[in-house]
């Protein structure tokens, strides 16, 4: 989907939007920082999804939302290996 060119992003996708105080929506790029191995190794501790900066700012803006709603829009499937 295009996209408006942002200067303060600095050509990043990944961002917070708040509507309000009942609802934030947290959009990660889950595409552009992605480890070219990480769905290839039985060992994945090693490898990466989201990159450093994303994953820093995401962590942040979640434990600092009072919102009620944390909504996280991803362009892949979010799961976890157990």
């Amino acid at each position: 989907m295009p996209m408006r060119a942002m200067p303060e992003r600095d050509g990043r996708v990944y961002r917070k939007i708040a509507y309000g105080p009942l609802l934030d929506v947290f959009l990660i790029d889950m595409r552009s920082y992605r480890d070219s191995t990480w769905n290839k190794r039985d060992d994945n501790s090693e490898t990466f999804i989201l990159g450093a900066a994303q994953l820093a700012l995401a962590e942040r803006e979640l434990l600092a939302s009072n919102a009620t709603w944390k909504v996280i829009a991803a362009d892949l499937p979010i799961g976890f290996d157990q």
